[in-house]
C-alpha cells in the first residue's frame, strides 16, 4: 500500500491509470503526471481499458486481496463438467487478472447448451453478463470461488424476468458452498 494522495482543493476525481495489466500511476487526477493523465481524457467510460477514474475517498485504492481473488474459469465447449448447474464444481480455480474495477466478480453464463465460468474483472464483461438472461454473478471476496456453485438456470429460451440482475441463490446454496470451502481448504 503507497502514500495517499492530498487532492488540491475542488479536485474530486482519482485515477488509477494502466498499461495492460499493470498499474503505471494512481493517485489525484490532477497530479498525475500530463504525459500520463492522457489516457484519461474523453468520457468517463473507460473505453480502452487504460484509465480508471473514480469520486469517492481512496476509491482507487487496489488492495492486494484484490489481486489474489479466484473464479472458477471454464468453458462447457472444451469441460461438458462446466456445465453442472445446482451442486458444486470440483475444478481448481484460477486466479483473476488485475482489476479495473472496484469489484472483481465470478460469473457463470449460460446461453443455450454452453455454459462458460470466469472472473468478470471489467465493467463491460460485467454489463455484458447482466445483459444476458443467464448471467449468474458473484462477489469473490464474500464467498471465495463462488462460481463454483450455481444455481440451476431457467431454459435461456424463456427470458428471465430479472434479466440484468445478480439471480438469487438459495440459502442452502451458500451453506453447500461453505462446506465446500471448508472441506477443500481447511480439511
Amino acid at each position: 500500500q503507497g502514500k495517499v494522495d492530498k487532492c488540491p482543493d475542488g479536485e474530486t476525481v482519482c485515477a488509477t491509470i494502466f498499461n495492460e495489466g499493470t498499474i503505471i500511476a494512481k493517485g489525484c487526477l490532477g497530479n498525475i503526471t500530463e504525459d500520463i493523465r492522457i489516457k484519461c481524457q474523453g468520457n468517463n467510460i473507460d473505453i480502452l481499458n487504460q484509465c480508471h477514474k473514480c469520486k469517492d475517498d481512496l476509491c482507487n485504492e487496489w488492495s492486494p486481496n484484490n489481486m489474489d481473488l479466484e473464479c472458477i474459469q471454464c468453458d462447457s465447449k472444451l469441460d461438458p463438467k462446466c456445465r453442472i448447474e445446482g451442486e458444486p464444481l470440483y475444478m481448481d480455480p484460477t486466479h483473476c487478472h488485475i482489476s479495473r474495477t472496484p469489484n472483481i466478480l465470478c460469473y457463470a453464463l449460460k446461453e443455450g447448451n454452453r455454459t462458460v465460468r470466469g472472473c468478470a474483472s471489467t465493467l463491460e464483461q460485467q454489463r455484458t453478463c447482466m445483459a444476458s438472461d443467464g448471467c449468474y454473478l458473484c462477489n469473490p471476496n464474500t464467498l471465495p470461488v463462488c462460481n463454483a456453485l450455481i444455481p440451476k438456470f431457467e431454459d435461456a429460451q424463456n427470458p428471465n424476468t430479472n434479466a440484468g440482475g445478480i439471480i438469487g441463490v438459495e440459502i442452502l446454496s451458500y451453506i453447500s458452498m461453505v462446506i465446500l470451502i471448508v472441506r477443500n481448504h481447511f480439511l
